[in-house]
C-alpha cells in the first residue's frame, strides 16, 4: 500500500505550485487527511467554508437539494481545491452540499491557517498578494492558452502582474482599425465589439466577452490595427503593453513562442 504524505500533497498540487516551501511546512501542521465513504456527506449545507479541501483521490459531487430532490451542480476530480474562490476559481454557493461520488481521500486545511501561512512565510507573501490582484487573468492564461502549459507557474504570476486594469465605458473605443500596435487585451467582464471594414464597407463584425483576448499579434509584429474595438456597456480589461512584454520576454523567451502560437491560431 502507498503511503499518502502531507508535504508529497502539498508540493506536487498544481493549484498550489505558486507556494514556497516555508509556506507549505506551516501549512503542513494545520492539515488533516479526510477519508470519505462513498454517499458520504462531507459538507451538510455550506454557508460559508471553514476550510479548503485538496481531492487527493476520488471525487466529490456539489449538489442543491430542490424540493425534497437533489441537483448534481458539479462534480470536483482529483487535484481540484476547493475554498478560497480567489484563488482557486472554485466558488460554493450557500446551500450547497458536498458529497463524496466514490471512497474518496482528501486533505482539510482551515482557510484561516492556510492565509496565515502564506502571509507569513518570505518565500511566498508576494507571491500571493500578486495573485490575488490578478486571479481572473491568472486562471484564464494559465488553463484557457498554451501558454499554462509552457510557462512556470511563478512566472505566470509575474507574467500576469504586469497587466494593467482598464475600465470602458459604452461606446469608448479601444483602439481603432488602422492603428499602430499597442499591447495585448483580455475582456474581463463586459463585453467589446470588433469591427472591420475593407473597402468602404464592413466586412466582419462580432462582440467578445469575458475570456476573450485580442491584439496577441501586436505583440509579435508590428502589424496595424486590423479591426476598430469598442465598449458595450461597460467592460473591464487587462491589458499588457509591448514595453511590459518586452521585458518580460527577456526573463523568459518562452514568452514569446507562446504569443506567436496564440497569434498562429488566431490568423493562420
Amino acid at each position: 500500500m502507498k503511503r499518502v504524505k502531507i508535504p508529497d500533497i502539498l508540493k506536487n498540487t498544481q493549484a498550489l505550485a505558486w507556494v514556497g516551501s516555508e509556506a507549505r511546512e506551516h501549512l503542513e501542521k494545520s492539515s488533516e487527511l479526510v477519508i470519505c465513504s462513498a454517499r458520504e456527506m462531507l459538507v451538510q449545507k455550506v454557508e460559508e467554508l471553514e476550510s479548503m479541501y485538496i481531492v487527493i483521490s476520488g471525487s466529490l459531487q456539489a449538489m442543491k437539494g430542490v424540493k425534497e430532490s437533489e441537483r448534481l451542480l458539479q462534480i470536483y476530480q482529483e487535484g481540484t481545491v476547493i475554498g478560497l474562490n480567489e484563488l482557486f476559481g472554485i466558488k460554493v454557493d450557500a446551500g450547497v452540499m458536498l458529497v463524496a461520488q466514490t471512497e474518496s481521500l482528501l486533505l482539510s486545511i482551515p482557510k484561516d491557517k492556510f492565509i496565515a501561512a502564506v502571509l507569513n512565510a518570505a518565500d511566498t507573501k508576494d507571491t500571493y498578494n500578486l495573485l490575488r490582484n490578478s486571479y481572473d487573468a491568472y486562471h484564464f492564461i494559465r488553463y484557457s492558452t498554451y501558454l499554462g502549459e509552457i510557462l512556470e507557474p511563478l512566472f505566470l504570476i509575474e507574467f500576469v502582474s504586469a497587466f494593467e486594469k482598464k475600465l470602458y465605458h459604452d461606446g469608448d473605443i479601444v483602439f481603432k482599425q488602422g492603428d499602430d500596435p499597442d499591447g495585448f487585451y483580455l475582456c474581463s467582464n463586459g463585453k467589446v465589439n470588433v469591427s472591420v471594414v475593407h473597402g468602404g464597407e464592413e466586412v466582419f463584425n462580432a462582440n467578445l466577452q469575458a475570456g476573450d483576448y485580442f491584439g496577441e499579434l501586436a505583440l509579435t509584429t508590428d502589424s496595424k490595427r486590423s479591426g476598430t474595438l469598442s465598449s458595450i456597456g461597460e467592460s473591464n480589461c487587462y491589458y499588457l503593453s509591448k514595453e511590459s512584454f518586452s521585458n518580460l520576454v527577456k526573463m523568459e523567451p518562452r514568452l514569446l513562442e507562446g504569443f506567436q502560437l496564440l497569434a498562429k491560431l488566431a490568423y493562420g
